[in-house]
């Protein structure tokens, strides 16, 4: 295989150029030029493995080799400019070796599980990415437990999210622990006999974690979210049909929401559901299945405003791309009563949607009562609002008319109706306008 480094500047690929079948790792610049070879001498029968990363900051590259030992992986640092190759891992015990590892987001450390201290236990350990002493980030283990590899590192590089078996053997619960190191919390609620969390995904501001579980019902694996420091644990999907299960599910780039695959309405039919991933009513994004169909894949645009999926949606076995249809956005003023001085200018009345929509929304407004004028008092003409695809909110103006006269306060009524992709959250507002402090008071002029 071979990686781009981040910055662009290398390509760093695995072959056996020197010796035939002996892998080793090796650099040149993404414009040609001569390779160059980047990791230490390898005992004989060994080889550099497929599994090696390029660190974020581009300055380095980690790899898994058995170069010290025949059969031992080891995890090793090199620069990406050349230079000596060191280990990072500390001595294992006899016929330990390291498993899986993550680089950190900021290229400060490098966190792997290895059986370092205890042969056939996997624990885990954070190790400075320049080298260093390493340390271990679980507390001990119940007898026979391990830390499992699906181990995630927030992208804040705060956090190191983990499963073990850590307190009773066989049950894999989910934990956060500084990066650093420091003591171990659990996250997960409290499993039902023999449930266990199968998966975890961190959400991309790294403020929640998401988790699959048979957590309340045996054998039944649903989605959770909890904050990635600990806290209140919440189911996210809705009740699923007997004995199904959430299949998988991705956190939105915007963070806030999930999107997951379940057999959830009907049996043996998977169809796609969002919802907020602090919790709330979710809602299914694929339209009607054909008998037999089933949703197979989906994606989630970068900007978080889109869902592709894949699915045989309307003949069966006959696989198709669709793009996402949720109505399920709500939109209304962000408030039910503003008010404005009438020497303050334009007023400006926020139209907000509780979630960002995957489709365009429209909803009209119209002046529908009040005690102000229109025309003399302010200028607002009836029309339509459109909100594109992932925008949280939009502002209508309206036109204040100073006309310095005592009148006192008076109101504007305004009607949100028909909306489209969506539907009514707060549909009235009254708008205040205040008469302005110190206009003029006119008396009649008698001359004689």
């Amino acid at each position: 295989g071979s990686q781009i480094s981040p910055n662009s500047s290398t390509v760093v690929y695995r072959a056996d150029q020197e010796v035939d079948s002996k892998f080793e790792l090796y650099r040149v610049p993404l414009t040609g030029g001569t390779p160059t070879k980047l990791n230490g001498p390898v005992v004989a029968g060994g080889e550099v493995f497929g599994t090696f990363q390029i660190a974020p900051d581009s300055t380095s590259v980690i790899y898994q080799a058995d170069q010290d030992t025949l059969d031992i992986t080891e995890i090793y640092r090199a620069p990406l400019t050349g230079g000596p190759a060191i280990k990072l891992n500390a001595p294992l015990v006899a016929l330990g070796e390291v498993g899986n590892y993550r680089i950190s987001p900021d290229s400060s450390a490098v966190v792997y599980q290895a059986d370092q201290d205890t042969n056939g236990i996997r624990e885990l350990y954070v190790v400075p990415l320049t080298g260093g002493p390493a340390t271990k980030l679980n507390p001990p283990l119940v007898a026979d437990g391990d830390v499992l590899s699906g181990f995630e590192i927030s992208p804040d590089s705060s956090a190191v999210i983990y499963r073990a078996d850590q307190n009773i053997d066989e049950v894999q619960e989910l934990y956060t622990v500084p990066l650093t190191g420091g003591p171990a919390t659990k996250l997960n609620g409290a499993l039902i006999g023999t449930g266990d969390v199968s998966r975890l995904a961190i959400s991309p501001d790294s403020s929640t974690v998401v988790y699959r579980a048979d957590q309340n019902i045996d054998e039944v694996q649903e989605l959770y979210t909890v904050p990635l420091t600990g806290g209140p644990v919440t189911k996210l999907n809705q009740p699923l049909v007997a004995g199904r299960e959430v299949r998988s599910y991705r956190i939105s780039p915007d963070s806030k929401s999930v999107i997951y695959l379940a057999d959830q309405d009907t049996n043996d039919v998977q169809e796609l559901y969002r919802v907020p991933i602090a919790g709330g009513v979710g809602t299914k994004l694929n339209g009607d299945i054909t008998i037999g169909g089933s949703v197979g894949f989906y994606l989630i645009s970068s900007d978080s405003n889109w869902v592709v999926y894949g699915a045989d949606q309307d003949t069966n076995d006959v696989f198709e791309l669709y793009v996402a249809d949720d109505d399920a956005a709500t939109v209304g003023f962000a408030n039910t009563s503003i008010s404005i001085k009438e020497n303050a200018g334009p007023a400006t009345i926020p139209i907000v949607l509780d979630l960002p929509s995957f489709i365009p929304v429209t909803v009209e407004y119209n002046v529908t009562g009040g005690t102000a004028t229109n025309g003399a008092d302010y200028t607002l003409a009836n029309g339509q609002i459109n909100i594109a695809p992932g925008q949280p909110d939009v502002m209508l103006d309206i036109s204040i008319v100073e006309d310095n006269r005592i009148e006192g306060d008076e109101t504007v009524e305004i009607t949100l109706s028909n909306p489209t992709n969506a539907t009514l959250l707060t549909d009235t507002l009254t708008l205040t306008i205040e008469d302005a402090p110190g206009n003029p008071i006119y008396l009649p002029l008698i001359t004689r």
